[in-house]
């Protein structure tokens, strides 16, 4: 039993559900970097245009 959840799966599936799980982890966190560059981009841009 783990998180509620009872049965059996196969080491290929367990592996398989863990890099897709991984893969969306470094997705959003690569994504939030992104948000977070380009918010910074912004601002410095507006510093460079008031002088």
């Amino acid at each position: 039993m783990f998180l509620g959840l009872e049965g059996t799966l196969s080491l290929g599936m367990a592996l398989f559900i863990a890099s897709v799980a991984g893969g969306i982890v470094v997705a959003v966190a690569g994504a939030a970097r992104i948000v977070q560059l380009r918010s910074n981009a912004r601002k410095v841009r507006m510093l460079h245009k008031r002088g």
